[in-house]
């Protein structure tokens, strides 16, 4: 036996009421796509039904990307949108902007920080380098207090890191140090409100 749906009535009215006729409705429900960055793909984090049509934007314009995550190159503000049964619903976007051009890189060591705003919870550090000394990085208010700071093993230094800071981290400028070896680079860093 196929169990049936509730049925629902409705009444149009147009001055008078007509006669009660059964009628099916679907309810289409999808949910918001969250998204993250694991600093190397932008990716939907939550369950989308199967069968979703999803297409990424970057500066809300429509991509050529139709899958769960993308890899981002370039800045802009990135979403994606999920559409099903006429119901859709878009991201919050994410602002993937790469900074470091204050001080260029030192004999094959080179730094970058995004996305800058960042947040306590967003926060990403590329590093590229050709040593395999240790790496330190470090964060420090304007104070000279040294808010947070993580030892990177040579062999792991080369690539992305994402900076694991305390959730109490006030939000302002600060000045991130990466070291290695006898070359250390700066870069300014914005942390705002999640």
């Amino acid at each position: 036996m196929v169990a049936q749906p509730d049925l629902k009535w409705a009444a149009v009215v147009n001055g008078c009421e007509g006669p009660k006729a059964s009628t099916y409705v679907e309810i289409n429900h999808i949910p918001m796509p969250l998204i993250e960055f694991d600093g190397e793909v932008l990716e939907i984090v939550n369950d989308i039904p199967a069968g979703t049509f999803m297409q990424w934007y970057k500066d809300n314009e429509p991509m050529d990307a139709y899958d769960w995550g993308i890899k981002l190159i370039e800045d802009g503000a990135y979403s994606v949108l999920v559409s099903q049964g006429g119901c859709s619903k878009i991201s919050d976007p994410f602002q993937y902007l790469v900074t470091g051009t204050e001080n260029p890189g030192v004999d094959g060591f080179n730094a970058y920080v995004y996305p800058n705003p960042g947040t306590y919870s967003e926060l990403y550090t590329k590093i590229e380098t050709t040593s395999t000394q240790n790496a330190e990085i470090s964060l420090v208010d304007l104070s000279g207090r040294n808010v947070f700071a993580v030892q990177i093993p040579g062999a792991e230094a080369n690539g992305v890191h994402k900076l694991n800071l305390s959730e109490d981290t006030t939000p302002g400028l600060y000045i991130m140090h990466i070291r290695q070896g006898a070359a250390v680079l700066q870069r300014k860093v914005i942390l705002i409100f999640k």
